[in-house]
């Protein structure tokens, strides 16, 4: 609950700055209601799509892990964010997948 009021805190706040053109801080959540399925960190790439369809755009970065053997080379890995824009009386959903499962889900702006 304190997490939600947290969130709901920041939410507003982004919202009173974004109005003022700024560009509003994300939060973090820990599901995502798609009709009368829910989402959550940890789901699989494939129950997101049953769930909420396909976003309306995705991004993918290769993101540095750790260093090869013996500290010579560098690891990468595809973080894939998907973006679902929930129109303009919701907001921008961002979920990042790592592995072929979400790991984090944040509210970006207001939809469009």
């Amino acid at each position: 609950m304190k997490r939600a009021l947290m969130c709901l805190a920041t939410t507003l706040a982004s919202m009173a700055i974004a109005a003022l053109g700024a560009s509003p801080a994300l939060c973090g959540i820990d599901s995502l209601r798609c009709g009368n399925d829910v989402v959550q960190t940890g789901d699989n790439e494939l129950t997101l799509l049953k769930a909420c369809g396909e976003p309306t755009m995705k991004r993918t970065e290769s993101v540095a892990v750790r260093s090869g053997k013996k500290g010579k080379g560098t690891v990468y890995q595809d973080v894939h964010r998907w973006y679902y824009n929930r129109g303009k009386n919701d907001f921008i959903y961002i979920l990042t997948l790592e592995g072929g499962k979400i790991t984090s889900i944040e509210t970006g702006d207001r939809g469009y």
